[in-house]
């Protein structure tokens, strides 16, 4: 399900975690090194938190309602009585 929420989170996470605004790790390394590091932190830390933020911005989605299986009448065949 999509979730505008989450996608605003996730740009500004991205903005925050680019080298050289909130850190740059690891410390005199090439560029490409520290792109690389910080997509891994990028990646880590929004598999962990996303769901926080989807729970927290839409705390009942109207798809919960129809997760639970439904019970289908005239497809279970009953054993018969002698």
């Amino acid at each position: 399900m999509y979730s505008f929420s989450v996608t605003i989170y996730a740009a500004i996470l991205f903005f925050l975690l680019s080298p050289g605004v909130l850190l740059s790790l690891p410390p005199k390394s090439s560029t490409m090194t520290k792109a690389a590091v910080h997509s891994l932190v990028f990646a880590l830390i929004f598999y962990f938190t996303y769901g926080y933020v989807w729970r927290y911005f839409n705390p009942y989605p109207a798809h919960r309602e129809n997760m639970a299986p439904k019970k289908k009448e005239g497809m279970a065949m009953e054993p018969k009585k002698k």
